[in-house]
């Protein structure tokens, strides 16, 4: 803070978070990271995934899982262009948004024995993103994570994010920016 004046973004609403936030209310159309990272960029139910229709048609709807909510596009599945233009980075993409992911995809389908941290920004540039940077595929218990330095680093992914943002305002362009950290994750760290 310079001086003793609050400092200010100009930024009301999210100045105003700094009084507090209680949420009383919480919706996930499922509790599983892949399959709730695969809704909030389609809008859709796991269930409904391309890639999950396409190799699981018969699956029980309550159990399709990470496997099988990959962001995809099936040409043999009715409407399954999930990647391409059924997502919400293709749609404001499209209506002239700069957008931008950070953090951790863990989205994609890949039979790569090798990390090529290129080719998986280029999947997600695909799948309507300008950006794509701090990415990191898989958990951290995953072969993969070895693969660079800053694998789920928060203070990495937030200076990405801080950096994708500051482009967008220099350049006056609206964006969008899916910052996606694994922090807090496992559920398995709560017990009754």
């Amino acid at each position: 803070y310079p001086g003793d004046e609050p400092f200010s973004l100009n930024l009301p609403n999210i100045e105003r978070l700094r009084s507090g936030l209680q949420m009383m209310r919480a919706y996930t159309s499922s509790p599983m990271c892949g399959t709730s990272r695969y809704s909030t960029i389609t809008g859709r139910h796991p269930s409904r995934s391309a890639y999950s229709r396409q190799y699981q048609p018969d699956a029980d709807v309550s159990k399709v899982a990470i496997p099988t909510t990959k962001l995809d596009d099936i040409s043999s599945v009715d409407d399954g262009n999930d990647c391409s233009s059924n997502n919400i980075a293709a749609l404001l993409q499209g209506n002239g948004y700069k957008t931008g992911f950070v953090g951790k995809w863990h989205l994609y389908n890949s039979d790569d024995t090798e990390y090529d941290y290129w080719k998986v920004q280029e999947k997600i540039r695909a799948c309507g993103f300008d950006a794509a940077e701090g990415i990191y595929l898989e958990n951290l218990n995953n072969e993969w994570a070895k693969y660079g330095s800053f694998s789920h680093n928060m203070e990495y992914l937030t200076e990405k994010a801080i950096d994708f943002i500051d482009d967008a305002v220099a350049d006056g362009q609206d964006f969008f920016l899916y910052f996606n950290p694994t922090a807090p994750h496992v559920s398995g760290d709560v017990y009754e």
